[in-house]
């Protein structure tokens, strides 16, 4: 298990300003720290910060409207794949910065690169894991160890009441996590 340090770090900044929800790019700290794959990311404010790292990161990236107020970014059109390069970088910048600011004049903009392909599934069957019509089997101890990383950090951090990890990408290499969403419990 990882410092528990940094773990507290966003925690206890999400509880003091009284949030329940942590972000996205929140939540992938904390399963970084316990060592979940996640995309690399940086939060951007302007348009050309979103193009220097989406240049740093390597195209095609995902772009990712992030405020504290915005919980279902797909519901409001605030995520935008493949990204290929500076120009659709910046267009994109503005169409997410368009839609954040309506919900929250302080919200920014999350560059990630993009994940490479592979089964996305949520564990519904487990012949879909273990390669099933032509497909490629994925890495089932990998979704072990993600499974027992989480259950690690709900223990570790009892003010976790909800975690939702979806997509998460399974593939025959391992596993990484595309997007999350952890809620806190009520205030003490």
């Amino acid at each position: 298990m990882a410092d528990m340090t940094d773990i507290r770090r966003v925690v206890d900044r999400a509880r003091a300003e009284k949030r329940k929800i942590l972000s996205e790019y929140e939540g992938k700290q904390l399963l970084s720290q316990i060592g979940v794959a996640v995309p690399e990311g940086q939060l951007v404010e302007t348009g050309e910060e979103a193009c220097t790292a989406a240049n740093r990161l390597g195209y095609p990236v995902v772009m990712k409207v992030h405020s504290a107020l915005i919980s279902h970014k797909s519901d409001l059109g605030g995520v935008l794949t493949g990204i290929p390069d500076r120009k659709a970088a910046a267009e994109a910048w503005e169409k997410l910065m368009k839609i954040v600011r309506k919900q929250d004049p302080g919200g920014r903009v999350l560059v990630e690169q993009m994940a490479p392909p592979g089964m996305i599934e949520q564990v519904r069957g487990y012949r879909l894991l273990t390669g099933y019509r032509g497909q490629p089997a994925v890495n089932l101890q990998a979704l072990q160890k993600l499974l027992l990383q989480v259950s690690e950090l709900v223990e570790k951090v009892p003010e976790l009441s909800g975690i939702d990890l979806n997509p998460v990408l399974v593939h025959s290499q391992g596993a990484i996590v595309l997007d999350s969403l952890m809620e806190l419990n009520g205030q003490d």
